[in-house]
């Protein structure tokens, strides 16, 4: 047993080449691929779009670069390959794009150039060779990156397909959610500062700033590449947050044991089947459901694997700086995935206080005392102030989540035994008990014994700060989803913060346990003998099986009534689709539109890319409308409602132009008081849908 662990990858890989030639041979693969992601959502691609997606990757390695020699005082130089260089060099860019889109009063495309200016000048400036790749790549890092390019393109095979036609419905195989995800990416894509962007769900509504930076990379690409913000999500935004989960695992466990037992954490990570497929019965809980329908989780995991590979390397070093870093790096998840920022917050705040060694104990402990203090206050504090999720940890969560947990079995051997858990407990001491099995059984399934074979191959190194992050991963997880009280402010869902957080959980179990798994084993190093590449190789081979068999319907929940196929979750109306291609190709940018049934599954002001004037929900009451609608919904609501009740042509073009609606759609159960003529003059009908503009520059002539 290899119970010594490596110092990273600081010193030079087995097979590794410093030819630039091998970097760049890298990166053509990788634009090959999102090149194909594009061509398999569209049916086509062209070179304006393989530029973008060069362009794009090259800033992402100019940054990344950059980051890399920065951050070389920091005793993470061994980690500044290729890997880690397009991974921080996603972050820095994209995070700067973020920033640029909310404070610069220029186009995205502007931004765009100011950012790749700055870049290559600073790179140059540093009179160093190597601007857009790096200069050294081993064979571990090429298995990295190949391997979270397969994994990505087989677990979305579903959404990287064309949609289909299922009678009067055209269906896109992706989880509802999707849709505000599209609407996000286009909204940015033609935003000028924060002043031209509105709420999804209501126009001239201020946009609440929650976990948004995922949608500016997608958002580039829609602009400069010319693309449907549609197939910038299917094709770029989900299959490259898989990926980016790949390298994050590599450069997270490369870091601890070396680059072959960070290869093997990336097939695990992207390739093997979680809980739910590996027959555990709660869909709900699977990592990779999860990651597929709640798409910034995964770039929300990536970034917190990056603040960590900063604090185990810092606490190791004895290096403040690294530490800082890490902390700023977990605060920055808020704007990639709150919950994942949650999740992490305490735990990170509190490991340097244990485990950074540089100083003595007695100061570790006092301040580790004042920080739980302030955060405590702090959180505190903040529980009143609009915005901010509930965050109480008193155990009322328990209950209602719990139950919520077993609704989402799928019947069989586990329902049947959490019911009789549930049901009738016999103490309060085995409902808690079967409760936390559910939860941990549901998140990591047979994750949990090789994590506790990892932990004994590895009890060398006790004192580490990397031997203890999974415990206090999972302990922290689980503290959370039985400890915390429901969301009550309109945040989010009530289980936002008891549930999401699982995917973080599931990233580290499983890395961290393949990759002590493989160090035990075989060191950081690829087999020599014969049996031992034959089983590596069986086993490598099985991986890559798992996506085939279980990706398809990955985004479809069976338990729930509406969410069983992709017709239920993805269809829109085919006639709803044409409409909203109408209005891209004759309309404007800046246009807002109206659907006379509400919109409440946003098909039209996603596919459409135009801002909607309100969304609400037919089937509820005037006084009822969606999650998180902001404040004055209702009343437009009653105002369309009242547009449509309108017997005069001139009222209705003046109610129109008043309120800056451009287009309005009828659905063939629309309701309308209007006059024959005006009703017969429609610029666009699809059997009985029909479509009216409002334009506004030849009226106000």
């Amino acid at each position: 047993m290899h119970s010594a662990v490596r110092p990273g990858i600081l010193g030079k890989p087995e097979s590794e080449t410093t030819r630039p030639a091998a970097s760049l041979a890298l990166l053509a693969s990788i634009v090959t691929l999102l090149a194909y992601w594009n061509y398999r959502v569209s049916g086509a691609t062209s070179s304006t779009v393989v530029a973008a997606l060069a362009l794009l990757l090259c800033l992402y390695l100019v940054y990344g670069n950059l980051a890399s020699r920065l951050l070389a005082g920091h005793g993470i130089a061994q980690t500044a390959g290729f890997s880690f260089q397009l991974l921080a060099g996603y972050f820095v860019a994209n995070t700067l794009l973020f920033i640029a889109a909310i404070f610069s009063p220029l186009p995205i495309l502007a931004n765009l150039l100011l950012l790749a200016v700055v870049g290559i000048a600073l790179s140059l400036w540093s009179l160093r060779w190597g601007v857009f790749v790096a200069s050294r790549i081993a064979w571990p890092e090429v298995i990295c990156v190949a391997v979270s390019g397969i994994g990505a393109t087989l677990w979305c095979n579903d959404s990287l397909g064309l949609p289909l036609i299922d009678g009067d419905t055209t269906v896109y195989r992706i989880w509802s959610d999707a849709f505000f995800h599209i609407r996000q990416i286009s909204m940015f894509a033609q935003s000028q500062g924060m002043s031209s962007m509105s709420d999804v769900q209501m126009a001239g509504a201020r946009p609440a700033l929650y976990h948004y930076s995922i949608y500016l990379s997608p958002a580039v690409l829609s602009s400069l590449g010319d693309i449907k913000a549609l197939e910038a999500y299917t094709g770029f935004l989900l299959p490259f947050g898989v990926m980016l989960t790949g390298l994050a695992a590599f450069v997270l466990i490369a870091s601890i044991w070396g680059p072959w037992p960070g290869a093997a954490a990336t097939f695990a990570v992207v390739l093997l089947p979680d809980a739910f497929y590996q027959g555990f019965g709660n869909k709900f809980m699977g990592a990779q459901f999860l990651n597929q329908v709640n798409i910034g989780g995964m770039y929300g995991v990536a970034l917190a694997a990056l603040a960590w590979l900063f604090m185990l390397s810092g606490c190791k070093s004895r290096r403040l700086g690294s530490v800082l870093l890490a902390w700023v790096l977990a605060v920055f998840c808020l704007i990639y995935k709150a919950q994942i920022a949650v999740a992490n917050a305490f735990l990170i705040m509190v490991f340097p206080f244990i485990f950074f060694t540089a100083i003595k104990a007695r100061w570790r402990w006092a301040l580790g005392l004042l920080a739980v203090t302030a955060f405590v206050s702090a959180v505190r504090l903040t529980q009143g102030l609009p915005g901010v999720p509930t965050l109480r940890l008193d155990g009322s969560g328990a209950s209602e989540y719990s139950l919520l947990l077993f609704k989402h079995y799928a019947p069989g051997p586990f329902k049947e035994l959490y019911f009789s858990i549930i049901d009738q407990p016999s103490s309060k001491l085995l409902l808690g008990l079967g409760v936390a099995s559910m939860i941990l059984l549901s998140t990591f399934g047979l994750w949990l014994p090789l994590l506790a074979a990892g932990l004994w191959l590895q009890r060398a190194n006790v004192r580490t700060g990397a031997f203890w992050l999974p415990v206090l991963v999972v302990g922290n997880y689980l503290v959370m989803s039985l400890g915390l009280a429901l969301e009550k402010n309109g945040i989010g869902m009530g289980e936002e913060f008891l549930h999401r957080p699982l995917v973080w959980a599931a990233f580290v179990v499983c890395a961290w346990s393949t990759g002590a798994a493989y160090f035990a084993c075989f060191g950081n190093q690829f087999p020599s003998a014969t049996r031992s590449r034959l089983i590596l190789g069986t086993w490598a081979l099985l991986a890559s099986l798992s996506p085939i068999a279980f990706s398809s319907n990955i985004q479809t929940l069976p338990v729930w009534s509406w969410g069983r196929t992709y017709t239920e979750v993805g269809g829109v109306p085919t006639c709803v689709v044409s409409a909203s291609n109408y209005i891209r190709s004759h309309g404007r940018p800046d246009e807002v539109v109206q659907d006379a049934a509400g919109d409440v599954r946003l098909g039209l002001t996603a596919l459409a890319e135009r801002q909607a004037y309100v969304i609400f929900d037919t089937r509820k009451g005037n006084d009822e409308m969606p999650a998180r609608a902001p404040r004055g919904a209702a009343e437009r609501r009653r105002e369309v409602e009242g547009m449509l009740a309108l017997d005069n042509a001139d009222q209705i073009k003046s109610f129109a132009l008043t309120r800056g609606v451009s287009w309005l759609l009828l659905h063939p159960e629309s309701r309308v008081s209007w006059p024959e003529p005006f009703l017969n003059d429609s610029a666009f009908s699809c059997e009985s849908y029909r479509l009216y503009r409002f334009d506004q520059a030849r009226r106000a002539r």
